[in-house]
């Protein structure tokens, strides 16, 4: 039987009221902290040297513990529009009907765009601790991972430096460690670090700490907080976020019996931390962001990493409220100066005085866990709590899993749900969409950001009953149409079934991951995932997952846009290899490379070579014919070379080779593949795979979201169709082409040029 996570619990809700009514007798509290030690990296790879390195015995970090649960607000007041009304203009004028598919989408040119030029293993499961909480972050010139089994630091390229355990690197904090973040701020050129100690102790703390410089090989300082000096609560999942005057660290806080009390926050004056000495911090109390008119509360604050000089630090949080049935996620702040920080919501939601704001795609807070390939036993996806949130260019990014379809039908899947916000106008959803894989496909752990130009890219895990769990990731262009992400792509292979308990009740997995910004160029993201590794036997505590780093260069830096690329039967062994492009820079031209299912390296074709043409605004069209494709899937993919020598690589694409001509083949899975010719003048070819039988639409709308063209409404049998699309009474353009089944949805962009 499938498990399910979501919050609740009404005893949590009454106590979190009780501690607002004690909490109006306790006003924020400042005060200053010392610092509990300092330590150099070496000092740390020396202790770690002498300890032996002996492998602790293996723990389960406890699930998550939940906030309250799913809460209606009430009716929504006179004059409120909910998303999907006929009359809901803001949706008209922010995402047009088109777009909001619950799938994820594809501009055009999408094989060429967001590929990973670098990836790297982070750090390997040593069999300590479950999950590991995946994360780490970016700086100049280092990589650093920070697990519940260790923190290592690695060179750009991949090189491991040194390792030591998550009690080394703390070792100036007494006490047992878990939830570890880190995040290089770019603005004080510093590396930043929290974790949590002793979970469901008296002796709970909130520790944090600071680099002396951008190198973190250097010398750190520590600090400690006590989650509560009345020993009544303690602190679990720290939020973590921070902006040019503060540093913000968020928990959720829980009796030792397990009850939600509320949230709690540590503000830090940033400039007292960069100094080294005593902190300077206002903690606000717990369930200090309580509003009496409508009873509302949050949990899993997620404070923004905050580029540049905003003054402003902003939060998102998703607690759990719906009206009407459509979820509501809240926007809050910190304000004021650094040693007098004050929190309050943002100003114009439909429910005064709350930072409620109705979300534009509606979920289910009914959160299975993820079916995976060779096993029954299903891996644990959490809940639909915010994951993260960043602040760039005056707008929030932030996301979370959700399940779907949205209720009342019971939850089949996870699917992942971000957001870009503007925290100070009316209705702050800029945009919003859903990485949706469809019925029994799960998309898990997501971690989001945005880098100078507004592009952004998602990082996540993602598992069926026919596949091992993937690291992957996905991607959009700041000018991209709105609540549209490209073709997800795969960072790291899962290698097997997965399964580890270590005497707990759930096969834990997450619980959180981390996509960042290079500060090197403020454009390049990286992103840390977790995938499974190989298990080293059939025991319930056999399974092994793995941490993997890839480097991602947005399109904007790439020479070639590609107008499509794909790989088709051309006869027994045979694959014709087809692409186009719409503008080529400096291109010497590009070399084929294939793999075949289950392998994990890329093999270029000898003799594959095709010249590129220069620099050309002219669109231009490329093919070649592999003849030593044996039967079996492949994928195929090009490595496209500029005239300095610079490599860049495209997605891969997938064909099967059949064993004679006649033969055929029922796709796996759906696809909807990018239009022939794209530019095309009057009439190209849609075609879309079906692995079910069933009714298939496929509409085409303009730049508007108007609908030009009903191109397809029928039943199709399993297989591979075509339709044919002829825009010979339309104007050159961009056109968008959607296809709806029962279980799929998703759209791409194609071009009219007369």
């Amino acid at each position: 039987m499938k498990s399910t996570r979501y919050f609740f619990g009404i005893a949590g809700v009454t106590i979190g009221i009780l501690a607002f009514l004690s909490n109006l007798l306790l006003a924020q509290e400042r005060i200053q902290v010392q610092p509990s030690g300092s330590m150099t990296w070496d000092q740390m790879v020396q202790i770690e040297a002498q300890s032996g390195n002996t492998s602790a015995p293996g723990r389960a970090i406890h699930s998550p513990l939940p906030g309250p649960g799913p809460r209606e607000i009430g009716s929504s007041p006179e004059g409120v529009l909910r998303p999907g009304s006929p009359v809901d203009k803001r949706d008209v004028s922010v995402e047009p009907p088109p777009l909001r598919s619950s799938s994820s989408v594809r501009p055009p040119f999408a094989p060429m765009v967001m590929g990973p030029t670098l990836s790297f293993e982070a750090i390997p499961d040593n069999n300590t601790s479950i999950p590991p909480d995946t994360y780490g972050s970016v700086g100049p010139s280092h990589v650093m991972t920070m697990l519940n089994t260790q923190v290592r630091i690695q060179t750009k390229a991949g090189v491991t430096l040194s390792t030591v355990t998550l009690a080394t690197f703390w070792t100036s904090i007494a006490g047992s460690k878990f939830d570890p973040k880190v995040n290089y701020d770019a603005g004080s050129g510093r590396w930043l670090a929290v974790c949590d100690a002793n979970a469901a102790l008296a002796t709970s703390k909130v520790c944090f700490a600071i680099s002396a410089s951008s190198d973190p090989t250097g010398s750190w300082t520590f600090y400690e907080f006590d989650a509560d000096a009345a020993d009544l609560t303690w602190a679990d999942y720290p939020g973590f976020g921070h902006n040019a005057t503060w540093i913000a660290i968020t928990h959720n806080m829980f009796t030792f019996a397990g009850s939600f009390v509320g949230a709690k926050m540590w503000v830090i004056d940033k400039s007292t931390a960069v100094a080294g000495g005593p902190l300077t911090t206002t903690v606000f109390p717990t369930s200090f962001d309580f509003e009496a008119t409508f009873g509302t509360s949050g949990s899993t604050l997620q404070p923004c990493h905050t580029f540049g000089a905003e003054p402003t630090l902003y939060i998102a949080d998703n607690p759990g409220y719906t009206s009407g049935g459509i979820r509501l996620i809240r926007i809050s702040r910190i304000t004021g100066t650094g040693p007098a920080p004050v929190w309050s919501v943002i100003p114009g939601s439909p429910f005064a005085g709350t930072g409620l704001f109705l979300v534009t795609n509606n979920f289910n807070f009914t959160q299975i866990d993820a079916d995976q390939l060779g096993l029954a036993t299903d891996i644990e996806t959490n809940d639909p709590r915010m994951l993260n949130a960043v602040f760039r260019n005056s707008r929030i990014w932030c996301t979370h899993s959700a399940g779907l379809p949205v209720s009342p039908s019971a939850s089949d899947r996870t699917a992942a749900f971000w957001y870009q916000l503007n925290p100070t106008i009316a209705t702050p959803i800029v945009q919003s969409g859903v990485l949706d894989g469809g019925v029994g496909k799960h998309y898990y752990f997501p971690s989001i950001s945005a880098n100078s130009l507004n592009d952004a890219c998602i990082g996540f895990s993602r598992s069926d009953a026919t596949m091992f769990v993937q690291a992957v990731y996905t991607g959009r262009l700041g000018t991209d149409p709105l609540g549209t992400m490209y073709n997800i792509q795969v960072i790291k292979l899962g290698e097997s079934s997965y399964t580890k308990f270590f005497g707990g009740p759930r096969n834990r997995w997450g619980d959180y991951s981390n996509t960042c910004i290079d500060p090197s160029d403020d454009l390049t993201f990286w992103t840390i995932q977790e995938y499974a590794g190989t298990n080293v036997g059939g025991g319930v505590d056999d399974g092994r997952w793995g941490t993997w780093w890839a480097k991602i260069v947005p399109p904007a830096d790439l020479p070639v846009q590609l107008s499509y690329l794909r790989a088709v039967a051309a006869g027994q062994n045979s694959v014709r290899v087809e692409w186009g492009t719409i503008t080529e820079t400096n291109n010497f031209g590009f070399f084929v490379q294939k793999r075949r299912t289950g392998e994990l390296e890329w093999t270029e074709i000898p003799g594959s070579f095709i010249p590129g043409h220069g620099t050309t605004l002219e669109p231009q069209h490329y093919s070649y014919v592999d003849q030593s494709a044996t039967p079996g899937r492949w994928y195929y993919r090009l490595k496209q070379i500029d005239l300095d020598g610079t490599v860049h690589y495209t997605e891969g694409v997938q064909v099967d080779v059949v064993t004679t001509v006649s033969e055929s083949s029922v796709p796996t899975e759906y696809a909807l593949r990018q239009n022939f010719p794209n530019p095309f003048n009057p009439s190209t070819t849609v075609s879309f795979d079906l692995p079910t039988g069933g009714n298939v639409k496929i509409e085409v709308f303009d730049m508007l979201g108007r609908k030009v063209s009903d191109l397809l409404n029928e039943l199709k049998k399993a297989g591979t169709h075509q339709v044919q699309f002829d825009a010979s009474s339309l104007p050159s353009g961009v056109y968008f082409y959607k296809l709806t089944t029962k279980d799929f949805s998703s759209i791409n962009k194609m071009m009219l040029l007369r």
